[in-house]
C-alpha cells in the first residue's frame, strides 16, 4: 500500500493584523489539504499572545489546528524553528510554510506535492501567487509571486511580480516566497545549523532568501510549480529592478518592515559575497554603497540597524 503523505503546515498570528483573513484562509487551507489526501498536522504559532483573539477563534472554528506560543514575539524565523521542530517529531515528510493573508485553490496543495513526490531532488516548490484585492473581496490575475529569483550582486526578487497572468508557466527561481512554500523536510534537515532551519539573525524578512541559498549551495532543487495557485493580500510591497521602483516600494513600508529587510539585506550580503563571482561581488559592493547612502540620506534611523548588524556580524553563521 502506498505511503500515506504526512504534511505539516504551519503559519503565524499577530494580533487583528491577522485575525480578519482567519475566516477565509483556514477554510481554504483545509479544503485544499482534504483535496491532497493527507494526514496532516496544522500548527499555528501566536506570537502576540497578550491578544487572545486569533488563538479563541482558532479554537472555536478548527479545533484541531495546534496552537504554539513562546509567551511573546519571537520573530518570524524563531517561531517557525519551533513548528519545524514539531513537524520533525511528528515524522513529517513536507512542510507547507504560509501567511494567514493567503487564499489557496482547492487543488493547489495537491499540485505541489505531486511535483515533490515525482522529484526526490526537489526540496521546495512555490505555487503561483496572485495579488488578492482583499478590500474589495477580488481575486485578480496580477501575480505575486512565482517564488524568489536570485539577481547578481545578491538582489533578491519576487519573479513576474506586478505581471497581468497570460499564461506563464515558467520561473527561473532559487526558492519560494516566505508568503507561500513547500519544503521537503530531508533538505530542511540537511541545512539545519544547530536547531535553526530559518536563520533567527534574521527578525522577519528576507530569511526565505537566505533558506533558498543554503538549499542552492547544498544542491538541493527548486520548482515554480504553475498549476498551484493561491492569493496573497501583501502587506510588504515588493521590489521591482529600477532605483524609483525601489524608491516607491520604500516609501510605501511601515518603519518595522524598513529595518527589519535592511538589516536582512546587510546579513545576506556579509553570508554570501565569498560565494559569488567577481562580476556580482562588484555589483554587490554598487549596491552596498547605494543602500548605505540613501539610509543616510533618506532614513537616517537605518543606521541603528547598520550597528546592529556590525555589533552581531561575528556570531553570523557563514556558508
Amino acid at each position: 500500500m502506498k505511503h500515506q503523505i504526512k504534511l505539516a503546515v504551519g503559519f503565524i498570528v499577530y494580533g487583528q493584523s491577522d485575525y480578519k483573513y482567519l475566516p477565509e484562509f483556514l477554510p481554504s487551507l483545509t479544503a485544499a489539504l482534504r483535496q491532497a489526501g493527507v494526514d496532516d498536522l496544522i500548527i499555528a504559532f501566536d506570537n502576540f499572545p497578550k491578544d487572545q483573539a486569533n488563538s479563541n477563534w482558532i479554537k472555536h472554528h478548527f479545533p484541531d489546528v495546534q496552537i504554539m506560543s513562546a509567551g511573546h514575539n519571537l520573530g518570524f524565523g524563531a517561531a517557525y524553528n519551533k513548528m519545524f521542530a514539531e513537524a520533525f517529531s511528528w515524522g513529517a515528510d513536507y512542510f507547507l510554510v504560509t501567511n494567514t493573508d493567503i487564499f489557496w485553490a482547492a487543488k493547489a496543495i495537491a499540485e505541489l506535492l505531486a511535483a515533490v513526490e515525482l522529484d526526490d531532488s526537489l526540496g521546495s516548490v512555490s505555487p503561483k501567487v496572485y495579488q488578492w484585492d482583499y478590500a474589495s473581496d477580488k481575486p485578480t490575475k496580477i501575480i505575486d509571486t512565482c517564488g524568489i529569483v536570485k539577481l547578481p550582486g545578491l538582489r533578491f526578487v519576487d519573479a513576474n511580480q506586478r505581471k497581468f497572468d497570460k499564461g506563464i508557466d515558467s520561473a527561473d527561481i532559487i526558492g519560494p516566497s516566505g508568503c507561500a512554500g513547500l519544503y521537503r523536510m530531508d533538505a530542511l534537515a540537511q541545512v539545519k545549523v544547530g536547531r535553526e532551519i530559518f536563520d533567527e539573525d534574521f527578525f522577519m524578512y528576507k530569511e526565505d532568501c537566505d533558506l533558498a541559498m543554503r538549499l542552492f549551495l547544498s544542491g538541493w532543487k527548486t520548482e515554480f510549480i504553475p498549476l498551484a495557485n493561491a492569493w496573497h493580500d501583501r502587506t510588504a510591497g515588493g521590489r521591482g529592478l529600477s532605483f524609483w521602483n525601489t524608491w516607491l516600494a520604500y516609501k510605501k513600508q511601515n518603519n518595522s518592515i524598513k529595518k527589519w529587510s535592511f538589516r536582512g539585506q546587510l546579513i545576506l550580503y556579509w553570508k554570501y559575497w565569498r560565494k559569488e563571482s567577481f562580476k556580482s561581488q562588484v555589483i554587490l559592493c554598487f549596491h552596498l554603497l547605494l543602500r548605505l547612502g540613501f539610509a543616510f540620506v533618506f532614513s537616517k534611523n537605518l543606521w541603528s540597524e547598520f550597528k546592529e548588524f556590525w555589533r552581531i556580524r561575528a556570531r553570523i553563521k557563514l556558508v
